[in-house]
């Protein structure tokens, strides 16, 4: 519903339900990558806006606005969708063959309320803007994440030999996970944004603009904490959120304009990380970490039975830093833009942007490494070619404990651009607009966790997030055939409007990995069994290139054809034939990154990696052709 009177008073109001009994629809797998176990996925949204913009006088304006907004997703499994292993998760080689964990739950239900206040005043060359808005937020969730447990495999081998023996004591997996407690909490936060902006007219060819804004956020707080790790009482509420933006733009001449602009922005706290530090505790809800060779570990296919007989050191830990932050992105731009002709438009951009304090984990309950060991790297024929000297992690601080996440701001990444567009305007309703973008971006955030715990900076290379070149290029054509009103001109011959975009672009990369099985070293008892070093964390090959495995370019089309039928003056229709992927080019989305597998303390290699294995894409979970008819 949408309405406006003539006082400039407007309200908008809409509900949606959405039901997907197989599953969410734009997925060809259920949300955790699992092949098997999706189940129904529900979604409401409801939401109200109402707004009020009254001239306060002849160079002033004011805006109040108000919105109510509520969404609801939920999630229940279908138990006629699940393997021969029940609700258990798998995953076997990076592959997730099981039920999916996040089932069953309600992740979120989110209500908000938004207040905001825009004031407008035009003063001589100057045009000031002040603001405010302020957000209350609910999110109820109830779910406990993995409470059917998930058993992790180095290889089909390993799991084919737990999973057809009948010993009670074999144990072929590197890790198992499973999470106990209270699946209902209650996260309300309140936040509060002010700002001020200058546009300033500074001379008939110069522009300037600056401002300034300023938020802060009052997170939920943990309602219960561990005593052993004081930082989970609390979830810090950063007040270092000032956030200048500045930029001017220059005529030089009536056909060239330069432009430049610099800006600072914070990124809010996700909800899924609030989540993490209220839960974090080890009271409320109870995570546990068990390598195979621990007393009490289970037995394929058995999971412990309640968080009162969980084995020693397994419990896990999530707490932030005292001085924990949002992360913080600085971004300048300069550009060159010149005009060719009456029709033909050229622009040259460089973008140049810093990542900063971005969210890191390490884990505080592994004592620092005082060993090495070798590993030997075979090649195809089982010769040894070359070895790789890695620190080991063989002790905890604690034994009470398993992993102690502390997450803290030690990340940072860093991107360079250059940009080239080019718009025309050609002939009998055809218009052409072309780019082309190489870019550069490095960081230390490709692994969940780093190769060597806390080491971030030894994780620095290529994104994969970096993607090298793009191209593209935008048409739209809309002719005007004939000049006649006639039925059969506004039926048939006029209306008609083809749009297209094709893009040429460098596809993007994983890192090769290596896949450990177990125990490697005799006479050393290294913490995780799933990792090169013992940690637990990324387990990419050192010798390799961080993100070295392309998955190949892409180069899809996607088409319109719309058509206007003006059927009388107030009613209206429109006809429209859409085309994704029109030429059928599938990409590869995904590739096989397991490059050796440790046995032992030696790297065996495997066959097909960088063989792609997806080509995900919305809105259907594939990238091929899809086409669509709307009237």
């Amino acid at each position: 519903y949408h309405w406006t009177d003539r006082n400039s008073f407007s309200l908008v109001a809409d509900a949606q339900h959405y039901s997907a009994p197989n599953g969410a629809q734009q997925l060809a797998v259920s949300p955790d990558g699992s092949l098997l176990g999706n189940g129904t996925e529900g979604e409401e949204t409801r939401f109200a806006d109402a707004g009020w913009t009254s001239q306060l006088g002849p160079n002033m304006v004011n805006q109040l606005r108000a919105g109510w907004y509520k969404d609801r997703i939920s999630v229940l499994p279908n138990t006629q969708l699940w393997p021969s292993t029940g609700g258990l998760g798998l995953t076997v080689a990076g592959v997730n063959l099981g039920a999916n964990p996040g089932y069953p739950g309600v992740v979120p239900s989110e209500q908000r309320e938004q207040l905001a206040e825009n004031f407008a005043l035009a003063s001589g060359a100057h045009i000031l803007r002040l603001g405010a808005e302020g957000s209350n937020s609910q999110d109820w969730v109830h779910q406990i994440y993995n409470q059917d447990g998930t058993y992790n495999y180095p290889s089909l081998t390993a799991f084919a030999q737990d999973f057809s023996s009948n010993k009670t004591n074999l144990k072929d997996y590197t890790v198992f996970t499973q999470q106990f407690g209270n699946p209902t909490r209650n996260l309300a936060s309140r936040s509060l944004g002010v700002y001020a902006q200058d546009n300033w007219k500074a001379t008939r060819r110069l522009q300037v603009e600056f401002g300034l804004r300023w938020d802060k956020i009052k997170l939920p707080q943990p309602t219960e904490y561990s005593t052993s790790f004081y930082q989970t009482a609390s979830i810090t509420s950063p007040n270092n959120t000032l956030q200048p933006r500045g930029g001017f733009s220059y005529l030089l001449n009536d056909r060239t304009v330069i432009r430049a602009g610099f800006g600072m922005f914070y990124t809010p706290f996700p909800m899924q990380l609030i989540d993490a530090l209220f839960l974090g505790n080890g009271l409320y809800q109870t995570s546990i970490t068990v390598s195979p060779y621990q007393s009490g570990a289970p037995v394929f296919s058995k999971v412990i039975s309640s968080a009162t007989t969980i084995p020693n050191a397994s419990s896990n830990i999530a707490q932030s830093t005292t001085k924990f932050r949002n992360e913080n992105q600085q971004i300048g731009t300069v550009s060159i833009e010149r005009s060719l002709g009456r029709d033909t438009t050229v622009t040259v951009s460089y973008i140049n942007a810093r990542g900063l304090h971005l969210w890191t984990v390490s884990d505080m309950n592994l004592n620092p490494t005082s060993v090495n060991r070798t590993y030997t790297i075979d090649n195809a024929a089982g010769a040894a070619v070359n070895t790789v000297v890695m620190p080991m992690w063989n002790s905890k601080t604690s034994a009470f404990f398993g992993q102690v996440n502390s997450i803290a701001n030690n990340g940072a990444s860093w991107y360079t651009a250059g940009v080239a567009q080019i718009r025309k305007r050609m002939w009998h309703g055809l218009t052409v607009d072309g780019s082309y973008t190489w870019s550069q971006m490095l960081d230390t955030q490709s692994g969940p966790l780093s190769t060597y715990n806390g080491s971030y900076i030894s994780d620095k290379g290529k994104s994969n997030l970096n993607q090298t070149q793009r191209g593209v290029v935008e048409l739209v054509y809309q002719p005007t055939l004939t000049r006649s009103t006639s039925a059969l001109a506004r039926f048939v011959l006029n209306g008609w409007q083809f749009s297209a975009i094709a893009t040429i672009a460098t596809g993007l990369a994983e890192t090769p990995v290596v896949q450990v099985a177990g125990q490697q070293f005799p006479g050393l008892t290294m913490v995780y069994t799933n990792s090169m070093t013992g940690t637990g964390g990324w387990n990419r090959m050192p010798l390799d290139q961080i993100n070295s495995l392309s998955m190949g370019g892409m180069h899809p089309v996607n088409a319109r054809l719309t058509r206007s039928l003006p059927f009388t003056d107030r009613f209206r229709g429109e006809l429209m034939f859409e085309a994704f992927n029109a030429l059928n080019s599938q990409f590869n989305t995904s590739v096989n990154n397991i490059a050796y597998v440790a046995q032992s303390g030696v790297l065996k290699p495997v066959p097909g990696v960088g063989v792609g294995n997806a080509s995900w894409g919305p809105m259907d979970g594939t990238n091929a052709r899809r086409m669509k008819v709307a009237f």
